[in-house]
């Protein structure tokens, strides 16, 4: 064989040996493919805003009238993508209450934010979100006596429970600040709950007309805790 020919199939082979190398390569990630999912909750204070309405109405039939300020639970699960997006679907729950009054606010959220600053375990994500709000008020007599369960089935009355459905929206801020190392987190985060549409009151499924507004807006401050998964599982 010649030289040039023992030349022209070591080229081939190099070429081949190349092509292979590169088609073992992983491929590229899509910018659009889950790089973390995490779970977790938060603790913290929420003031309920538009109380004072209820709390006039509530006063003048007598039944007092309930803090404006709860501790409030969320829970939440998020999914980071590789371009840096955050979806997040989140519950946020608050409860005020005197002796006579309960009054509950429910939030259900899809947030979405951006990774904007990532440091080790330091992590800044702005957010807004869309959701849902219920606002519950379950008002009883002022003197419950003590009841077997066949007399309440028989006739339950005595207490009322009003509830009111309505569009939020949810501007925030999340920080993580701590964590092990093996997937735990610790963070604060800080948003506000907005009820731009005034929604009315519903007893069993029926209107009930010249009420309050009912309260679905609020603003939080959270310690947030939970896990997340290893970058790019």
């Amino acid at each position: 064989m010649t030289r040039s020919a023992l030349g022209l199939v070591a080229l081939l082979v190099g070429s081949l040996a190349a092509t292979s190398a590169r088609g073992a390569e992983a491929p590229t990630p899509s910018p659009f493919s889950v790089s973390r999912i995490s779970v977790g909750g938060g603790v913290g204070l929420i003031r309920i805003f538009d109380l004072d309405g209820l709390n006039d109405a509530l006063d003048a039939g007598g039944y007092g009238t309930v803090e404006s300020y709860s501790p409030g639970v969320s829970l939440a699960g998020a999914a980071r993508l590789a371009n840096g997006l955050v979806i997040e679907p989140e519950y946020r729950f608050a409860i005020v209450d005197n002796e006579d009054v309960t009054f509950m606010c429910h939030h259900g959220l899809l947030n979405f934010g951006w990774l904007a600053l990532e440091h080790r375990a330091f992590a800044l994500v702005p957010f807004v979100g869309v959701g849902f709000g219920m606002a519950s008020l379950d008002i009883g007599t002022h003197e419950r006596p003590i009841q077997r369960f066949d007399e309440v089935l028989a006739e339950p009355s005595g207490e009322a429970v009003l509830t009111s459905w309505g569009l939020v929206l949810h501007p925030g801020l999340s920080l993580e600040l701590w964590g092990s190392g093996h997937g735990d987190f610790v963070g604060l985060r800080t948003g506000i709950t907005w009820a731009p549409i005034p929604a009315g009151w519903k007893r069993r499924g029926v209107s009930v007309t010249d009420g309050p507004r009912a309260p679905m807006s609020t603003v939080y401050f959270a310690l947030t805790f939970g896990f997340h998964s290893s970058e790019g599982h």
